[in-house]
């Protein structure tokens, strides 16, 4: 279980947020991997989401559950390539308000290693979204769309700094009640000072729109997020791991000429204890 807020979590993920409130957040991502050949494995994953909101209804939030499950073969052409086919199927339902969208589709991603710790890789591919809305006293009303969904990254890793740069185009889930697409560009750069301080950068640009639920559904603008986040970290004990984060963040909505900007600090106490592992 997670519990944070919807600048610290939804606004990451999504890059859209309507209001500051605490989130409560349920997860699960169990996966499976097989084996078949040297070369040929085969890997399945069950996601699980469970989140509410303080207040929600009266911020305009609503609560939401995720099910979703993946599955594909993973294909090592060569010691410095690999393929890999992943099908998806997920269920998105927010009760309070009568919608359920399912979204499924096929994505194939290309992996290289350029040597000299170099890593690059790029992928995409198509969602298949239908949403079923529950209006009273009018029934069912459908929606169908189709959307294209990609992700590359290039990965450096030095012997104690890597930088990363990347972008993606995603389906997310939010609280606005609706799914939303959530195109991202960033990067990050991370340096081990010594075994136990890391200091990191990181930084994205979001594009944000919302993918259609019924024609009475709310109409939701275009938005645009810009985010630059320095934070250090600290190990001071075995499983225990203090974090301090500055985040300058910026959001702009052209239809209607809004421009917000924000300076937020978080500082994180965090404990990791055993994981549990099974392998055959």
């Amino acid at each position: 279980m997670t519990n944070d807020n919807t600048l610290r979590g939804e606004l990451e993920t999504t890059g859209l947020v309507l209001a500051f409130t605490q989130r409560n957040m349920w997860t699960a991502n169990p996966t499976w991997k097989v084996g078949i050949t040297e070369r040929l494995s085969w890997q399945s994953g069950y996601n699980f989401v469970d989140a509410s909101y303080q207040d929600g209804q009266r911020l305009g939030l609503f609560d939401y559950r995720v099910h979703g499950g993946t599955t594909g073969p993973t294909y090592n052409l060569t010691e410095l390539d690999q393929v890999q086919l992943t099908g998806e199927y997920t269920l998105v339902s927010i009760p309070s308000i009568g919608l359920e969208s399912t979204y499924y589709g096929a994505q194939g991603t290309w992996t290289h290693d350029f040597g000299d710790q170099l890593i690059g890789s790029v992928g995409g591919g198509g969602r298949f979204v239908s949403s079923d809305l529950d209006i009273p006293g009018s029934g069912s009303v459908r929606s169908h769309e189709i959307v294209w969904v990609y992700n590359a990254f290039l990965s450096k890793q030095y012997e104690q700094t890597t930088i990363r740069v990347d972008g993606s185009r995603r389906i997310n889930p939010s609280g606005f009640g609706r799914l939303l697409q959530t195109d991202r560009v960033g990067g990050s750069l991370i340096h081990h000072v010594n075994e136990t301080l890391t200091t990191s950068l990181s930084g994205g640009l979001y594009f944000v729109s919302g993918i259609a639920t019924s024609p009475s559904s709310r109409d939701f603008p275009g938005a645009r997020f810009l985010s630059v986040s320095p934070s250090i970290s600290w190990n001071f004990a075995e499983s225990w791991t203090v974090e301090a984060t500055y985040t300058f963040a910026e959001r702009s909505v052209e239809d209607i000429n809004q421009h917000n900007g924000a300076h937020l600090m978080f500082l994180v106490l965090r404990y990791e204890g055993l994981k549990w592992a099974v392998s055959r």
